[in-house]
């Protein structure tokens, strides 16, 4: 589950947020696991997710932050036609509902502009 995967690495040292690559800003999202049980973050930017490991994000990126925001207040769920779009919580990303509150997809998009064009795009349903 995300929720662990991003507690584990923000224990182990991985920041929060970061700039980089081309100083785009991005956010942890998940572990990205690799052969003999070692891992790398995946940070999520504009144009994708991307994996990094720790010692290149230590020489090569800024931090912005180390831990996320504890008082960070979640979003309204949005109402986009049949849609709602539901912001799960501070480590999750946005979660798409049909209107009879079935969920049409697992949390995916990191903004409200990426549901949407999901949305809009079909790639969602």
């Amino acid at each position: 589950m995300a929720y662990d995967n991003i507690r584990r690495l923000l224990k182990d040292g991985y920041p929060w947020k970061i700039k980089g690559n081309g100083g785009y800003t991005a956010y942890l999202v998940d572990i990205q696991p690799l052969v003999d049980h070692d891992y790398e973050a995946i940070y999520r930017y504009p144009g994708g997710d991307c994996c990094h490991d720790l010692e290149s994000i230590k020489s090569y990126f800024t931090i912005l932050e180390q831990f996320p925001p504890e008082d960070e207040e979640q979003p309204r769920p949005v109402k986009y036609g049949p849609y709602l779009i539901v912001w799960l919580d501070r480590y999750d990303c946005w979660c798409i509902y049909d209107d009879g509150g079935n969920k049409v997809r697992e949390p995916h998009w990191a903004t409200i502009e990426e549901a949407r064009a999901a949305i809009i795009s079909r790639e969602a349903l």
